[in-house]
């Protein structure tokens, strides 16, 4: 009898541990090394943090609730909150066994010098809002990604001193590379192209590109300098660089 008391106790005690278990101690353990998080109150299962950096962006209000179904997938899963600089992110955060940070279901609205440091340090500027199925990073580089996203209000001061307009991008991913497939909606620029990103982290940018009506005289300018348009009127452009 009295080891059955053991027991039982023993097992109570192991379950409170685990259902309390501090996400300051869960995050030191089991989050990688390009997730920072500061201020983390709560559990490993329902916690939050008041600010974050994932990879180099800055994220705050950060809230995660965990997602039992998932292990059976080889999954540690947290539906998860949080708030950029300036909009929202909503997505499921996946741990697999392999180190693979999986976003699921990601939704939200962003700027777009959150995303990376090349934009910011160029002037561009744009209103991000997007919906993926998925998004798969390892060794701190995406190696999936699935998904769309508008990009609204997009300026480029070498181009032109007033926005140029709206922009639908469609993101797959082939074998040895990313690719994202974009087209204006509205605006003074009529433009068509595919981004592709290496595993390398090389990437090109091409594409085809004309001024609309209403086009300031300085785009049009920039554009001649990409040579002559084909019979549909467009200039082709392609760029290449690293991330």
């Amino acid at each position: 009898m009295i080891k059955r008391y053991i027991l039982v106790g023993f097992c109570v005690f192991i379950t409170v541990l685990i259902l309390s278990f501090p996400a300051k101690i869960a995050y030191r353990w089991f989050i990688p090394e390009s997730v920072l998080l500061g201020h983390i109150s709560g559990t490993i299962w329902k916690g939050n943090a008041l600010q974050g950096m994932v990879g180099k962006a800055y994220i705050r209000d950060i809230s995660w609730n965990f997602k039992p179904s998932d292990i059976l997938r080889g999954r540690l899963t947290f539906n998860t909150a949080s708030k950029p600089a300036s909009g929202s992110i909503y997505s499921d955060v996946s741990l697999g066994y392999n180190g693979t940070l999986i976003l699921s279901d990601l939704s939200g609205n962003v700027p777009l010098d959150v995303v990376h440091l090349i934009f910011k340090r160029n002037g561009i500027r744009a209103d991000l809002s997007f919906n993926f199925d998925q998004i798969a990073i390892a060794n701190e580089f995406p190696v999936t990604v699935a998904g769309t996203m508008q990009i609204g209000n997009l300026y480029i001061p070498d181009l032109s001193a007033g926005v140029l307009g709206n922009l639908s991008v469609n993101f797959v991913t082939e074998r040895d590379a990313i690719k994202a497939d974009f087209q204006d909606l509205s605006g003074v620029l009529q433009v068509i192209g595919t981004l592709s990103i290496l595993k390398n982290g090389n990437y090109s940018l091409v594409g085809q590109v004309a001024a609309r009506r209403g086009a300031t005289p300085s785009i049009g300018q920039q554009l001649r300098l990409l040579g002559s348009p084909n019979e549909n009127g467009l200039r082709e452009f392609r760029f290449e660089g690293q991330l």
